[in-house]
């Protein structure tokens, strides 16, 4: 564009750059992009916009101006090596501070370039605050009275200061007494405006404000709960947390709190009458430096109590929620840290089902996670406290995060959501365990009580004990001891021993009854070879009772014999016990082999006893013929006695010859029942005889 004035239109108006696009009246195609400093409106005034034009070039001056007279003050040379050193005391402090009080924690070559910088940026700094201004000062007094004294051969600066001039500093003003306002004076007025407008002016407000941010520093890496614990129970759980937080808790109204207290007061103390805590006016406390220095001491305890409580909730929130994400995404079902033991059971009434409710979870975990958030709002501010002249109300708590805040709601909405996905494998898991509440209800005694009764035979007792021993591995094999579902460690021990040990139980009481039975067949069997080994083993005084047993000798080793092969299809039973590995009783085992005995015992009895029968018998004819004997002569003598009864012809002794003759016939009574009994025992010899050779001839 030309360099005049000229009448444009508008066409629009970058808010980015601050540019118009213009086009000029009579020149409509043609379009330019301006700053507003070269459009003036219509409606404007056009004095005020030639004061602003006018201003801005002045502006545009001093600032050129400005730039070159630093980088002509920034060229000037300087001696470093005359410039002050600082002092080793000054250097060991600067480094025992940047070590925060550990300085034998650096090694000696870092502690040597810490030197070094530390003496550079002293260098620097003294060069900029003192040694430059004072030549800055020399150029603006021999600028201000002789300007045509600094010609370029000046040897103080190499020939640079002719080109650059000295800004305009008549906009700095002077004081009444003619002073500059950059004198001592000045500077002193300043200074007292600053330190009683200022906290930070004095060296033990600087150590105090450091005590308080060291101390919170420290509280922030605290934590209200407690992670990486074993697998513990809900209520152990929250026991655990409950006892960090209260720790935590006695730490921030104890330890932390009074340790703040004390340093502020130490440093008050050295600080002087703005920061005297006995203060008794209120007024005059409002408007003290103590009063903003508190405040901002609460400010920063709010802060570190309020972010503890975030990181802490955050924490929580997080450390459930990955653990339940983790098994909602789970590649298998087993993760590797559960937090929370949890036991399945069965029961009667509700069947399948954890000893502590589900439901249980996410109201405590609510809670655990309330509780510090809860807590942080009662810790008392630190005025009642310090400034004990006052009386202040007994609730005056710092604030802290509140349960609507929302760095306390999504954490919060977080957990619930993570619970209520991770208590649905659960539910789905405890439904597996309903094939199992019809045998946890079963009457273990009742069911072998009815078995005891259908007296099943050997073939369906011995599938019975398998089924339910194919059953007891099923318990063993497909029941675990426990299972991990994050963030749950399920424990089923007790159930599964339950129902193992109901189902061994069951086993062992159906075996038992089926080895009762057997042992009482086995007893009722063996009564018969009882009752002959008795008969065998009486002694008998009559020769008759041995003739009688004689005539039942041959029967005997067949009957054996039949008893012995009942007995062992009956041992054959036992068998089934073997197959199953079952452990008899004592007694059971002495009736099994006490039975295969039997025969052998009979047999030798049996042997014993027809050797004393032979012995008996040939006992017994030597008392025959003695006895029949004796007979001879008890009938000689009762003939005798007859023939001389007979003979008698005395009446007067009748009654004599009577009672003699009944005595006689009982006599003869006697003698005919021994006859009776001897020609008896002659027919059984005879017999006995016959039937030998009889034997014999067969043989």
């Amino acid at each position: 564009m030309a360099d005049y004035w000229e009448d444009v239109g508008v066409r629009s108006y970058d808010a980015e750059t601050g540019e118009y696009t213009v086009s000029p009246v009579n020149r409509p195609d043609e379009c330019y992009r301006l700053p507003r400093i070269y459009i003036c409106f219509s409606a404007e005034n056009p004095v005020n916009f030639a004061e602003r034009v006018k201003d801005a070039i002045q502006a545009r001056k001093q600032s050129r101006s400005q730039l070159e007279y630093n980088l002509f003050i920034a060229s000037i040379p300087l001696d470093v090596e005359a410039l002050p050193k600082l002092d080793e005391a000054s250097v060991d402090s600067i480094i025992v501070n940047i070590a925060r009080g550990n300085p034998d924690a650096i090694p000696m070559e870092k502690q040597q370039q810490l030197r070094t910088q530390v003496e550079n940026l002293h260098a620097q700094s003294v060069s900029k605050e003192i040694h430059r201004p004072i030549l800055l000062l020399r150029v603006h007094q021999t600028a201000n009275s002789d300007p045509t004294t600094l010609d370029a051969d000046s040897s103080d600066f190499d020939g640079e200061i002719s080109s650059v001039s000295s800004p305009d500093w008549s906009d700095q003003g002077s004081t009444e007494n003619g002073r500059s306002a950059g004198s001592r004076d000045d500077f002193l007025r300043s200074l007292k405006i600053i330190r009683t407008k200022f906290l930070f002016t004095q060296r033990p407000i600087i150590d105090a404000m450091g005590v308080v941010i060291e101390k919170c520093q420290e509280m922030a890496e605290e934590s209200f709960f407690l992670f990486d614990t074993p697998p513990l129970t809900l209520q152990d759980f929250q026991e655990a947390q409950s006892l960090q937080i209260a720790a935590i808790m006695t730490i921030i109204k104890g330890e932390w709190y009074d340790s703040i207290i004390e340093g502020l007061l130490e440093y008050f103390t050295k600080a002087g009458t703005w920061y005297n805590v006995d203060v008794d006016n209120w007024s005059v406390y409002q408007c003290s430096k103590l009063s903003v220095f508190i405040t901002l001491v609460k400010f920063h305890m709010e802060s570190c109590i309020r972010s503890t409580v975030t990181k802490s909730c955050t924490a929580f929130a997080d450390y459930l929620a990955k653990a339940c994400r983790s098994h909602d995404s789970r590649d298998s079902l087993e993760t590797e840290h559960p937090i929370f033991l949890i036991t399945l059971s069965i029961s009667a009434e509700e069947g399948p089902h954890y000893t502590t409710p589900l439901e249980a979870f996410e109201t405590t975990l609510q809670a655990i996670y309330a509780k510090p958030i809860d807590a942080c709002h009662r810790i008392d501010q630190l005025e009642p406290r310090m400034l004990t002249k006052f009386k202040f109300p007994k609730d005056m708590y710092l604030s802290s995060l509140g349960f609507m805040e929302e760095n306390a709601t999504v954490p919060q909405e977080k957990l619930r959501a993570a619970l209520h996905v991770a208590v649905s494998p659960l539910r789905d898991y405890a439904k597996q365990f309903e094939q199992y509440v019809e045998f946890y209800k079963l009457d273990v005694d009742q069911s072998i009580q009815e078995f005891t009764e259908a007296n099943h035979p050997a073939v369906e007792v011995k599938d019975i004990i398998a089924d339910h021993l194919a059953y007891l591995e099923k318990l063993e094999n497909e029941i675990p001891d426990n299972v991990i579902m994050e963030p749950f460690l399920v424990d089923i021990t007790d159930l599964k021993s339950h129902l193992v040990d109901k189902c061994r139980d069951l086993c062992d009481g159906i075996c038992g009854s089926f080895e009762n039975r057997l042992s009482s067949m086995m007893r009722e069997a063996m009564l018969t070879y009882e009752y002959w080994y008795a008969t065998l083993c009486e002694s008998h005084q009559a020769v008759e009772k041995y003739m009688e047993l004689v005539n039942k000798l041959d029967t005997i080793p067949a009957l054996v014999q039949e008893q012995d092969k009942n007995i062992r299809v009956m041992q054959q039973d036992y068998e089934i016990l073997d197959f199953f590995k079952v452990l008899m009783k004592e007694t059971s085992l002495s009736i099994k082999y006490e039975a295969l005995v039997w025969p052998y015992r009979i047999k030798t009895k049996l042997d014993n006893f027809i050797d004393k029968i032979e012995q008996e018998l040939d006992k017994f004819r030597r008392i025959q013929t003695k006895d029949e004997v004796t007979l001879q002569e008890k009938l000689s003598s009762i003939f005798s006695w007859f023939t001389q009864l007979v003979e008698q012809q005395d009446m007067d002794k009748v009654h004599e010859f009577g009672n003699e003759f009944r005595r006689a016939w009982k006599q003869l009574n006697e003698i005919d029942d021994y006859g009776k009994l001897l020609n008896m025992r002659q027919e059984t010899e005879a017999k006995k005889k016959f039937e030998e050779k009889n034997n014999e001839d067969k043989s």
